[in-house]
């Protein structure tokens, strides 16, 4: 699978202002110039693997979300432990408690 280094300067750029930081504050943060980031940004630098590694790590993404926009996010804790009570109940089971969250979420979020 090739690299877009365009999208992956998109993604880079996208989760940076997402989380509010400047190019100054991410290539302080992973000891690198403004200006190298800023090349990555627009795809006229290729990152280093410790690069590509930091702003990872930084932007609290996956590699591969990175590189190739899988949506592999990084799971919290919480995420395997919801996985591993579920994970060895039946079908059945599954299929109400997905239905009771879309129930509950979709309450949440009207306020109620």
């Amino acid at each position: 699978m090739k690299v877009n280094y365009e999208k992956l300067g998109e993604r880079i750029r996208k989760e940076r202002v997402q989380k509010s930081l400047t190019q100054e504050v991410l290539a302080e943060k992973i000891s690198v110039s403004c200006q190298h980031v800023g090349n990555i940004e627009r795809a006229k630098k290729i990152p280093s693997v410790q690069v590509l590694a930091d702003l990872a790590k930084e932007l609290d993404v996956s590699i591969d979300y990175l590189l190739y926009d899988s949506q592999q996010q990084k799971e919290s804790p919480l995420d395997n432990e919801i996985a591993h009570l579920i994970q060895d109940k039946p079908d059945k089971v599954k299929e109400h408690l997905i239905k009771y969250m879309e129930f509950y979420f979709s309450n949440l979020e009207q306020g109620r």
